[in-house]
C-alpha cells in the first residue's frame, strides 16, 4: 500500500514539473512573440506576425538584428544562419548516430557467434575495426554537437546584442544577450520589456 502511494507521489511530482516547464515555455513563446512583433511593427518591418510562427520567428529575429558586421566581414542575413545551423547540425548528428549504432550492431552480430558471454567476450566487443569506427563516431558526435551548439549560441548572442543596442547602452546589451543564453525566460522577458522603448 505504501509503495503505491509513493509511486503516486513521484508521478504527481513528475507531472507538476512537466506542467511548470510547459507553462514556462508557453509564457516564453508568447512574451518573446509580443516583444518581437511590437519592435518590428514600430520599425516598419514587413510581416511582423512572423514573430509568432515557429521557425519563422528565428528568421525574423535575425531580420530585427539587420546585417552583422565583424571588423572586415559582414553577415547580411543572420536569420538564415540561425535557421540553417540547427538543421545542418541535426542532419550531421543523425549521420554520426547512425554510424555509432551501426558499429554497435556489427559488434553484437560478431558476439552472437559465441556460445556464452564472458569477460573476454565483452572485452572483444570494444576491440576491432567496428568498435574503432564506433568510438570515433561517438567522439565525433560529442565534439560536433558541442561545436555546433557553441556556434549557434554565439550567433544568438551577437544577434540579440545588436537588437538590444538599439534600446539600451552597449555594455548592457552584451550583458542582457549573454544572460539570455544562461537564464531561462530571460530573452523573452527582455524582448517584452524593451518592446515600447524608442
Amino acid at each position: 500500500m505504501h509503495e503505491r502511494s509513493g509511486l503516486a507521489i513521484v508521478i504527481l511530482i513528475y507531472l507538476l514539473v512537466l506542467g511548470a516547464i510547459g507553462i514556462a515555455a508557453l509564457a516564453s513563446y508568447i512574451l518573446q512573440g509580443i516583444g518581437m512583433y511590437t519592435l518590428g511593427k514600430k520599425r516598419g518591418m514587413r510581416y511582423p506576425w512572423l514573430a509568432f510562427i515557429p521557425y519563422a520567428r528565428v528568421y525574423y529575429q535575425g531580420e530585427l538584428c539587420g546585417p552583422l558586421v565583424f571588423k572586415k566581414r559582414r553577415m547580411d542575413n543572420p536569420g538564415i544562419w540561425l535557421l540553417v545551423i540547427p538543421i545542418a547540425s541535426g542532419v550531421i548528428t543523425g549521420i554520426f548516430t547512425v554510424m555509432v549504432w551501426a558499429g554497435m550492431l556489427a559488434n553484437i552480430v560478431r558476439l552472437s557467434d559465441y556460445a556464452y558471454i564472458s569477460y573476454y567476450t565483452i572485452f572483444d566487443m570494444f576491440s576491432g575495426f567496428g568498435s574503432g569506427i564506433m568510438l570515433l563516431a561517438f567522439l565525433g558526435l560529442i565534439l560536433f554537437t558541442l561545436a555546433a551548439a557553441a556556434v549557434q549560441k554565439t550567433l544568438t548572442v551577437l544577434v540579440n546584442r545588436q537588437i538590444y543596442e538599439r534600446y539600451t547602452d552597449g555594455n548592457y546589451a552584451v550583458t542582457h544577450a549573454v544572460l539570455g543564453i544562461f537564464v531561462p525566460l530571460y530573452t523573452a522577458v527582455y524582448f517584452f520589456i524593451i518592446r515600447n522603448r524608442e
